[in-house]
């Protein structure tokens, strides 16, 4: 774990030895892969993935009172002047994938800052262990569980944090800290 992302697991009340690492042992990983289903199929990448634009990013994410983390390679993006259903926002997004045995698999978030003011609309899937969790917060959509945002710009980076209840009732916090955030690429024609 980078110690930046530390501050946020210690304001939870979840230390170091509380989270889990994300590699296994291989004689658990080959368990693991025997009894758990298959992950969930990767999201399309985003087009400054598709590029090749993936940079260091570490995830620290509490759910039901367990901590994990990890760090590796993913997505971070931000649009200024962007819109949801009609209200002008500006997006930031972050994506991880492991598909390997690791405990945190999977985090896609993006966060929608209304221009007009008003609380932050969220879609989050984290994926730990053999579970997915899910906030859906976005006016005009489907809802799923509740949850609060920030992000906090720090140079070229931005760390990117929601607290909340996932769909299912599971308390569920995330902080995903980028190195760099890139700009969203246009799409459409």
């Amino acid at each position: 774990m980078r110690f930046s992302a530390l501050p946020f697991v210690l304001a939870f009340g979840v230390g170091l030895v509380g989270c889990r690492e994300a590699p296994k042992p291989a004689a658990q990983a080959a368990r693991d892969s025997a009894a758990a289903p298959a992950p969930p199929p990767a999201p399309a990448p985003s087009a400054s993935a598709a590029r090749g634009d993936t940079i260091p990013l570490s995830v620290v994410a509490i759910a039901a009172g367990t901590g994990y983390q990890t760090e590796g390679k993913g997505a971070c993006e931000n649009a200024a002047d962007a819109s949801i259903f009609g209200t002008a926002a500006s997006l930031w997004r972050a994506s991880y994938t492991e598909p390997g045995h690791v405990a945190l698999r999977h985090v896609n978030l993006t966060i929608w800052q209304p221009k007009g003011g008003g609380p932050a609309q969220i879609t989050l899937a984290v994926q730990v262990e053999a579970r997915t969790y899910d906030i859906a917060t976005v006016k005009g959509g489907k809802i799923v569980g509740q949850g609060t945002a920030t992000v906090e710009r720090k140079d070229e980076g931005a760390t990117l944090t929601v607290d909340g209840t996932a769909g299912d009732g599971t308390s569920l916090r995330v902080a995903v800290v980028c190195s760099r955030v890139g700009e969203v690429a246009s799409q459409g024609g």
